[in-house]
Parts: C-alpha cells; sequence; structure tokens
C-alpha cells in the first residue's frame, strides 16, 4: 500500500530565522563575519602571485584514483 503524503509546511525564509535571533548573537554573528571577511582580504592581499594556491590546487587535482 501507498501512502501519499502532503507537506503543508511552508519554506521559511532566512530573514524570517534571523528576525527572531536575540540581538546580542546578531551582534556576535556579524562580528565573527566581519573577521572573516578581513582576514580573508588581508591573505588575499599578501599573497605573491595571482592564480589558485597549491593548497587550492591539491583539491582541485585529487592525486588518488579509484
Amino acid at each position: 500500500m501507498v501512502v501519499s503524503t502532503v507537506s503543508t509546511i511552508l519554506p521559511i525564509a532566512p530573514t524570517q530565522v534571523w528576525a527572531h535571533v536575540p540581538t546580542e548573537l546578531q551582534q556576535q554573528t556579524i562580528q565573527l563575519l566581519t573577521r572573516l571577511a578581513v582576514n580573508w582580504v588581508v591573505a588575499q592581499s599578501r599573497r605573491s602571485t595571482p592564480g589558485p594556491s597549491s593548497q587550492e590546487i591539491a583539491y582541485a587535482f585529487p592525486t588518488h584514483t579509484v
């Protein structure tokens, strides 16, 4: 016997979730994202040559084949 179920749950938008997050946690989240962004920009500006890093290349070209 096949039972069909229909979901009546509507999708929840990120803005709906964010609106219910306590203000202090919102501030901490924004501060963390800001620090991550600044660190990323600094790391990118310190790279001596443009293009992918050796770590990025290692992930892009797996050394193990099946």
